[in-house]
């Protein structure tokens, strides 16, 4: 068995044995990417609730893959207080901000309106994720927001935003 299937193992352990602050522990003071990532799952389907705060902590971890096994847990656990973490991270890594992004669709309700805001955003990815997510949720709130991000300067921007209200309004059933 290779050593870092062996860290991998050694992380899911502690966490089928519920040891959260092992496992915590080593999300924060591990140097090995695997082991940090399985502490994000070990935390995950743990059901403690300082799980949240701890892969919130994670979505600034220095390598990518850690960042987004955080950002795909927190909407896995659809907590509300994870939401301007995962709008925090939309920009970035595109791989980061594309689960992150998939993590307010999951979120749901709660994330719409931190969701219009971000329409608002100087950064053209982060507009554009949200007008995405959005979209997603065929919430009928954001309807202003995503109007007015008809008119971005971005024609990117403006081509989601007309899709995603047409999604709201049941015009359109899927992204073209």
């Amino acid at each position: 068995m290779c050593i870092a299937k062996i860290r991998r193992y050694r992380v899911k352990l502690l966490g089928r044995q519920r040891k959260v602050d092992a496992v915590a522990d080593i999300l924060r003071h591990s140097q090995h990417v695997v082991e940090r990532q399985a502490a994000i799952e070990a935390l995950t389907n743990s059901g403690d609730r300082r799980a949240v705060d701890l892969l919130i902590g994670a979505l600034s971890d220095n390598d990518a893959l850690v960042r987004a096994t955080a950002a795909a847990g927190l909407g896995f656990l659809r907590d509300a207080r994870a939401i301007a973490p995962l709008i925090g991270v939309l920009s970035g890594h595109p791989v980061v901000g594309a689960i992150a992004a998939r993590s307010l669709v999951n979120i749901g309700a709660p994330a719409v309106e931190p969701l219009v805001a971000a329409l608002r955003s100087y950064d053209t990815i982060v507009r554009f994720a949200a007008a995405m997510a959005l979209g997603e949720l065929r919430d009928s709130r954001a309807e202003a927001g995503l109007t007015a991000a008809t008119r971005d300067h971005d024609s990117d921007v403006r081509r989601v935003a007309s899709e995603a209200l047409e999604m709201i309004r049941g015009t359109r059933s899927k992204w073209s």
